[in-house]
């Protein structure tokens, strides 16, 4: 840690004001990397688990979601006759109703930009984004 006292030293309350807020965001940083880490761990031990390949897209969805820390997230798969992405798996408030028909075209919403340029892209805020769709992102 940067500018720790050193031994003896006495700290005067705003020194120990700021160390204590350092040593505050470090432990959050800490549990930070420890829930990304343990991600990996049950990653993996869920790989092993089972044969059900939508049981799988599933949990890993989940677990992503939760590292991530956003509101839904799905996996599409790409018919490339049609050049368009289907919806395979979807968490979040309308998943199901995405499962059911929803297509997308390339090029359309990021998903269909990021199939298109085969480049993954994070995007923390979709509605600022010029590739935001409303029918979907």
């Amino acid at each position: 840690m940067k500018n720790a006292p050193t031994k003896g030293k006495t700290m005067q309350q705003p020194e120990m004001s700021v160390t204590i807020e350092q040593l505050k965001h470090e432990i959050q940083s800490l549990k930070e990397q420890a829930t990304f880490f343990s991600s990996f761990i049950d990653m993996s031990m869920l790989l092993t688990s089972t044969f059900d390949l939508e049981e799988l897209i599933r949990k890993v969805l989940d677990i992503s979601q939760s590292v991530m820390q956003c509101e839904a997230s799905n996996v599409m798969l790409l018919n490339k006759e049609k050049s368009v992405l289907k919806c395979r798996v979807a968490l979040g408030e309308v998943g199901g109703q995405l499962e059911k028909s929803f297509t997308l075209k390339l090029g359309q919403g990021i998903a269909g930009w990021v199939a298109q340029h085969r480049q993954s892209v994070m995007v923390p805020d979709v509605s600022k984004d010029e590739r935001f769709y409303v029918g979907t992102d």
